[in-house]
């Protein structure tokens, strides 16, 4: 073993196959096409024998301009994102804006709810093979299916008079229950399946009129519970000067990360809106958004949207020169309403 050097400069022959594990730092110059070539060159060092505490990776993103033709930066995240969601990693491999999953394919102790879990996917898996013109059928169903049922046939004494309702938006999918006092609750995806479950044999009814109603209350708990109320006053400067330090903070590294100019644009302009104090609710519902992306219950992808959301909102593109500016292939969703997917009445 001879140390003869400390740095080697390679192209991509050394990605695979060969043992680097007394080094402990690697520099990625260029971004692939195929993002599992990043983890192939990782690989070469971090393996077993490594006597290193930590590995470092250091990556070059594309420039701006390149990257605006080739998005090669959101290719790369997307592919890799999709790997960690699928199989788990324990790091990550190309930027911070990866969210980590622990996922393990084969476990021993699988408790019940994840059981259940499995049984409805292979329910759903063996209806498509047996009876794939009507799998058909149903995936063809239009946004806002409903229909009435017997509260008797599900056998659930909680259901009668009750809405059960599927809604699903770009940046959250949730289920409630309304019941007939017009409670709207938050319910688990077991929950739902079981409620919506049916038999073959079960006629749908007409839906009543307080369906809708019922519907309506899921809708605005939906945008509550996303953003808040946005009345929400702050009743000490001291909590204020909080909540507007950690807006402004998360504006901050939101712009320096993000690769979308005009979210980049959106952050600064919001920034000196929430530095000169003209809408109260802003920080709060900065904060908000802040704390779903901390607890992964939204992506990266969908923050830079929110953030695009909030600048038409706040008026924050001050003239026409800056909506023309904005880049013809941004998709953005200014519309926080979900979908009503599918909804289902249980009459009494």
């Amino acid at each position: 073993q001879r140390n003869n050097y400390n740095i080697i400069i390679s192209t991509d022959v050394l990605a695979e196959g060969v043992n680097m594990h007394r080094s402990n730092i690697i520099v990625n110059y260029d971004t692939p096409w195929n993002a599992t070539r990043l983890m192939q060159r990782i690989g070469r060092v971090n393996r077993i024998g490594s006597v290193a505490d930590c590995i470092y990776n250091y990556c070059f993103y594309p420039s701006q301009q390149g990257d605006e033709e080739l998005k090669l930066y959101n290719n790369a995240l997307i592919k890799l994102q999709g790997f960690h969601s699928a199989f788990g990693e324990d790091a990550k491999i190309y930027t911070h804006r990866e969210i980590i999953e622990d996922v393990k394919l084969h476990k021993e102790g699988m408790d019940e709810g994840e059981d259940k879990r499995l049984l409805y996917l292979k329910l759903i898996r063996d209806f498509k093979d047996n009876n794939p013109k009507e799998f058909k059928k149903i995936r063809n169903f239009p946004m806002k299916a409903r229909v009435g049922r017997e509260w008797n046939v599900n056998g659930k004494q909680e259901l009668k008079g009750s809405s059960i309702v599927f809604l699903k938006s770009p940046y959250k999918m949730e289920f409630y229950k309304v019941s007939n006092k017009n409670k709207t609750e938050s319910i688990t995806f077991l929950q739902a399946a079981s409620y919506f479950e049916a038999k073959v044999t079960e006629k749908g009814l007409t839906v009543p009129e307080f369906h809708y109603k019922q519907i309506e209350n899921a809708l605005f708990t939906f945008e509550k519970d996303f953003f808040g109320s946005l009345t929400e006053t702050v009743t000490t400067s001291d909590i204020t000067d909080g909540v507007t330090k950690q807006a402004l903070k998360f504006l901050r590294v939101t712009r320096k990360d993000t690769t979308n100019s005009d979210v980049k644009n959106a952050c600064k302009k919001l920034i000196g809106i929430v530095e000169k104090g003209i809408y109260t609710s802003l920080p709060n519902e900065l904060k908000k958004v802040k704390q779903k992306l901390d607890k992964s219950s939204i992506t990266f992808a969908q923050v830079d949207n929110l953030i695009l959301l909030m600048a038409k909102k706040y008026d924050a593109f001050v003239n026409k020169e800056d909506e023309d500016t904005l880049d013809l292939h941004t998709e953005i969703d200014y519309n926080i309403q979900p979908d009503i997917v599918l909804s289902e009445t249980f009459i009494d």
